[in-house]
């Protein structure tokens, strides 16, 4: 018969932060409280640019395709317009991706090995998903989930 061995660990997390905010139900403008994901140390100075390898990892967990697929589309409009930022059409498409049940399987592999990369060589920063990334896949850096 097999032993087995209960080992109990305090459940205090120095490296968890965790951050409140409003998000207005029933309307597009719901999805703008999310830009701190990508605004949470802007440059001081006016001239400088965020480079995108600036954006922690993160993973954004949604109870539906529709609202990852909305929140996408208004936070890759914001990047691509924000003055800090200014992000082609490209390459707000490489920071913010959408992970569901219905992202085809090259799309899958494709974000899944672009987040395994170490630290900034992921051109990924962001990724808005349903339970369907949670599920097996071993992402060692993620800095952030919401």
């Amino acid at each position: 018969m097999p032993t087995f061995k209960v080992q109990r660990t305090s459940i205090d997390r120095p490296e968890l932060l965790f951050q409140i905010g409003i998000i207005p139900e029933k309307t597009r403008k719901k999805y703008s409280a999310l830009r701190f994901l990508f605004d949470g140390e802007l440059p001081s100075d006016d001239t400088t640019k965020v480079d995108p390898r600036q954006i922690p990892k993160t993973i954004v967990f949604f109870d539906s395709k529709r609202e990852a697929h909305e929140a996408c589309d208004i936070l890759r409009d914001y990047l691509q317009k924000h003055d800090k930022h200014e992000y082609s059409a490209i390459k707000s498409r490489e920071v913010i991706q959408v992970f569901t049940r219905d992202t085809h399987d090259e799309d899958r592999q494709y974000i899944i090995s672009e987040l395994q990369k170490e630290g900034t060589l992921s051109l990924i920063r962001v990724v808005f998903a349903t339970e369907a990334l949670g599920l097996g896949i071993d992402i060692t850096d993620i800095r952030r989930g919401v």
